[in-house]
């Protein structure tokens, strides 16, 4: 029996042994095949670098992440979306970069030590905290932490802010369903009677939105402090969101209440 105890014992040892040896075989040959020619796919639709800031627990209330946007998202083709959440407002805009500034960052997260680690795990979606999310060279990289590291401050610093335009969409989708947030109701601004439909008739099914009203409904969204929007009507409030091509997480529409 103790012999049987002590041989399984050495197979979980050297099972265990085996599994870090080739962890570490794995993370040193994606490195050398990195070496310092960063090659990422230019594609318009392709993402090569995403900063994910997320402050809240997805998933908890329905419609929680119906305007979620993440920190900074890079595109193949050097376009920027931006969104900055300071001073309790949303701010989200919109530029290009180029391909040198682009490697200028990936050098960066090669300078941190990014792309030693050979673990690829996505950001947990029930707690707070950072993430960073590369592609390259065919291979997808990312981290996680509870707090802001140098790291993640440091790209963002790279980016020229002052060179960005606010981002005011043309036109989205407007989803609506209940709310379910913490904010006191004499704090929720009304739906505007100036608009022809009423939020009501929206629950569940939604619709497409443009010009002045897309514009109204982003800048209201922008302007709460929580990333749950309400918004009253009557005696009713209800949870509101903006589902904007190139801009949300993934193009409208989708169902944000039911994720």
């Amino acid at each position: 029996m103790i012999g049987s105890t002590r041989r399984l014992l050495t197979y979980l040892l050297l099972i265990t042994f085996t599994s870090i040896y080739l962890l570490g075989c794995s993370a040193q040959f994606i490195r050398k095949a990195l070496g310092e020619n960063y090659q990422f796919d230019t594609d318009p639709k392709s993402v090569i670098i995403q900063l994910d800031q997320k402050t809240w627990p997805l998933g908890d209330v329905p419609g929680q992440d119906c305007n979620y946007i993440p920190n900074l998202r890079i595109w193949g083709d050097g376009k920027v979306v931006y969104a900055d959440f300071s001073g309790g407002n949303r701010r989200v805009l919109t530029g290009t970069i180029s391909k040198d500034k682009i490697i200028e960052i990936l050098k960066l997260l090669d300078k941190y030590g990014f792309f030693n680690s050979p673990q690829e795990e996505q950001s947990p979606s029930n707690i707070t905290g950072y993430g960073i999310l590369v592609n390259v060279n065919g291979h997808s990289f990312h981290s996680f932490s509870s707090e802001k590291n140098e790291t993640y401050d440091t790209i963002l610093s790279l980016i020229d802010v002052n060179s960005l335009i606010d981002f005011i969409p043309e036109k989205g989708f407007l989803v609506v369903g209940p709310y379910r947030g913490f904010s006191s109701i004499d704090t929720i601004p009304e739906w505007t009677s100036n608009i022809s439909f009423s939020l009501s008739e929206l629950v569940g099914t939604g619709r497409w939105i443009n010009g002045s009203i897309a514009e109204y409904v982003w800048n209201t969204i922008n302007e709460q402090s929580e990333p749950l929007t309400g918004m009253r009507e009557g005696s009713n409030v209800f949870a509101i969101g903006l589902e904007v091509e190139s801009i949300s997480p993934q193009d409208p529409p989708f169902d944000c209440f039911n994720r």
